[in-house]
């Protein structure tokens, strides 16, 4: 067998464009030699190209990259199902949960944050307060159900860049200004001397106070404690 494509013109609407298809028969040609022509032997190579094209149509460019790259370190050349499984790994849930976890905690620092698919951070976008604000065996379920749908997508648009945090609508200063000004209120008035069970709240506030990221039922156990005890 060769890559060398018959004389019809006829290429599927519905398939990936023919020039990527041509690209990695070559590619997997150059690389596998004899193992690959031997293996698709007897074979018509242009609708074996066609079929390829039409069952992996879902792909981007960016997924046949990474299927590409990751074929070059194999010994055998893949089936048409091991390439599209190189080009779209299944994901582990529960991997992609502690990933969307960091990253939206990544963001909330002003971090992009690490994503091996878009689809994890557009999923985890739509829940990042439940994320950040509960277990994972309250969520698992409305997690897997998300991102699931999100993987079903055939692309997804690129992991935008974090904004800067500013006041919400209604408010005239930031979740870290806040914290900066009840902690100096808590020192002036002398709270801490008279309640020191309160100490571990005033970590709190000063750590948020400092920017840095508290899940946010943390910071609201701090603020009702110094409230109830002052």
């Amino acid at each position: 067998m060769t890559t060398t494509l018959s004389t019809s013109t006829h290429w599927p609407t519905e398939a990936l464009p023919k020039k990527w298809i041509d690209d990695l028969f070559d590619r997997m040609l150059m690389t596998f030699g004899k193992r690959f022509s031997d293996q698709w032997q007897g074979t018509d190579p242009q609708k074996l190209k066609e079929f390829w094209g039409t069952r992996m149509a879902t792909l981007t460019s960016v997924e046949m990259r990474s299927g590409v790259e990751a074929m070059l370190k194999l010994k055998w050349p893949p089936t048409l199902n091991e390439f599209i499984e190189l080009c779209r790994p299944s994901l582990d849930m529960t991997v992609a949960y502690y990933e969307a976890v960091n990253g939206m905690e990544a963001r909330r620092k002003g971090e992009k944050g690490e994503w091996s698919h878009p689809a994890i951070f557009w999923a985890a976008s739509k829940m990042t307060h439940d994320l950040l604000n509960q277990t994972y065996s309250n969520i698992k379920t409305r997690w897997e159900n998300a991102l699931s749908k999100e993987l079903q997508k055939n692309g997804w648009p690129d992991i935008p860049a974090v904004m800067e945090a500013l006041p919400a609508p209604g408010k005239t200063e930031t979740d870290k200004e806040r914290a900066s000004r009840e902690l100096e209120n808590l020192n002036a008035s002398g709270i801490l001397k008279k309640q020191p069970g309160l100490a571990w709240a005033k970590k709190i506030m000063a750590r948020k106070a400092n920017g840095e990221t508290l899940p946010a039922i943390s910071v609201n156990w701090a603020q009702e404690a110094i409230k109830e005890l002052a």
